[in-house]
């Protein structure tokens, strides 16, 4: 679990330093730094050689021009990324000429694909045949979960209060959690055909074997998201970038009660969105929590030359700054079509 976040010079941020709750969200307009705070996590595990499988690995390409990654806004000669964890603190310092990793009391949890998992915007959708790996879980993309999911569907993960009360496997979870978002009568078949490649399907009331080609592409992309968190353990950390994309807005809202349920369980949450049915309801999870225990955090981001808010969220869900004091959400978000709203007849 990652307890804190330093990064300065790396594509579009300055200097910022991020405190990490439970349930990070970061969010905000297009091409303003987002996506670079989630990055550098990944740099950070590229450089204390935690990164070692082919799914990320190949990632490396991305990050190994420095005139590329530095930023050139501030005219940066050094990239420098920290990553604390209960484990312990990682600096990063990154410069033309060399680099330097330096571990503090062992270092931060960044051992991807152990403890600490991350998936793309860019992840693969609906796939009728999987890639079987039986090493690699996830993926940057995701291509190896429907593989893990049929390797360990029997499986029992414990994270937290069980849903489905019928079974304690990790298929039974999955397809409570993916009838409940979806809120269709929905669940998900895997069958391993070869050494490589697993057969992937759904069943919808009598229908069975299904296309995930004919069944909506949201069905595919959200199994991938349940399938990757339902089957972690208490303190790993989860790095998601646009979880609500193919989904009804009811299905994203139903998406932000999961991310809550992994926090509350120990599960840890990293998000980019820009989704505010899945905010809204991160809000109202909060407020009908009696134990609620300040577990959300969201960092906003105006534009590019700016740098991030930060917000909380209280137990009565109102949105709070950092000394716990009512605050209205940054404007541009939930308010982008209040006023053309406003001038429609009744």
């Amino acid at each position: 679990m990652i307890n804190a976040l330093s990064v300065a010079g790396y594509k579009s941020i300055s200097s910022e330093v991020f405190d990490f709750k439970k349930l990070v969200v970061f969010t905000g307009v297009n091409s303003s730094g987002k996506s670079t705070v989630l990055q550098s996590l990944l740099l950070a595990g590229i450089f204390s050689e935690n990164i070692k499988n082919g799914s990320l690995s190949d990632y490396v390409d991305n990050f190994s021009d420095f005139s590329f990654s530095r930023n050139k806004i501030a005219n940066s000669r050094l990239i420098e990324i920290g990553v604390s964890s209960p484990s312990g603190v990682t600096k990063i310092n990154w410069s033309e000429s060399e680099s330097n990793v330096e571990c503090i009391d062992g270092g931060a949890e960044l051992d991807f694909e152990k403890e600490i998992y991350y998936l793309s915007a860019h992840r693969t959708g609906p796939e009728e045949l999987a890639i079987y790996n039986g090493k690699v879980k996830c993926g940057l993309n995701g291509e190896y979960l429907f593989g893990f999911f049929d390797q360990h569907k029997d499986d029992i993960y414990d994270i937290g209060d069980f849903k489905s009360k019928d079974s304690l496997t990790l298929k039974s979870q999955l397809n409570w959690w993916l009838q409940y978002i979806l809120d269709i009568d929905i669940t998900l078949q895997s069958q391993k055909i070869t050494s490589s490649k697993v057969k992937v399907s759904f069943s919808s009331g009598t229908l069975s074997e299904l296309n995930p080609f004919n069944v909506g592409a949201g069905n595919s992309y959200v199994a991938k998201i349940l399938i990757l968190c339902l089957s972690c353990n208490k303190g790993d950390s989860i790095i998601i970038e646009n979880p609500e994309i193919h989904l009804h807005p009811k299905a994203q809202a139903k998406l932000g009660e999961f991310f809550y349920y992994l926090a509350k369980n120990e599960v840890q949450v990293i998000l980019e969105t820009h989704c505010e049915h899945l905010i809204n309801k991160v809000r109202y999870e909060a407020y009908k929590d009696d134990a609620y225990d300040d577990l959300v955090g969201i960092f906003y981001k105006k534009d590019s030359g700016q740098l991030f808010e930060k917000i909380a969220i209280n137990k009565a869900g109102s949105f709070v700054d950092e000394k716990g004091l009512k605050v209205s959400f940054p404007t541009g978000f939930f308010d982008s079509t209040l006023e053309n709203l406003m001038e429609l007849p009744l």
